[in-house]
């Protein structure tokens, strides 16, 4: 829920550090869009 009113308050992006939990960012990609974006990217 935070990402997702942070994404509707136009925020310039969201860093995440998985600290190896990969699948949870996973999971909050998925279900805030994230996932699909054109300008979203992993490092």
């Amino acid at each position: 829920a935070q990402c997702a009113d942070l994404l509707n308050h136009d925020v310039a992006g969201l860093h995440f550090y998985t600290l190896n939990q990969t699948d949870a960012v996973l999971k909050i990609c998925e279900r805030t869009g994230l996932a699909n974006h054109p300008q979203a990217t992993c490092a």
